[in-house]
């Protein structure tokens, strides 16, 4: 009889991509108060990661690459957020006095 698999937790920077893939959909259906949920997601995750700064370095060069993958897909996760939020933005800030 072989053990039962438990299924591993997801690394920290996998768990901020996941969130930051929910920020994209939420995004592209232009449902902006979802978007602005998980921005404090993310935010708490991130916090997170900061406070694992000294942890160890990855194990090996899969972990090392897992965890650059993962991070680069945030990166274009934020890019394309911020396209679709910038003609929003500027939409609701036209004829609004700028605060300097």
């Amino acid at each position: 009889m072989q053990a039962p698999v438990i299924p591993s937790r997801p690394e920290p920077h996998q768990q901020l991509e996941h969130t930051s893939r929910l920020m994209l959909a939420a995004a592209q259906r232009s449902d902006w108060s979802e978007v602005r949920r998980l921005e404090g997601v993310a935010q708490g995750q991130v916090a997170a990661l900061r406070l694992q700064a000294p942890r160890p370095a990855p194990a090996g060069p899969a972990e090392r690459q897992a965890r650059q993958r993962a991070l680069l897909a945030v990166l274009r996760h934020d890019a394309q957020v911020r396209a679709l939020a910038e003609p929003v933005i500027d939409r609701v800030t036209q004829g609004r006095p700028q605060l300097h």
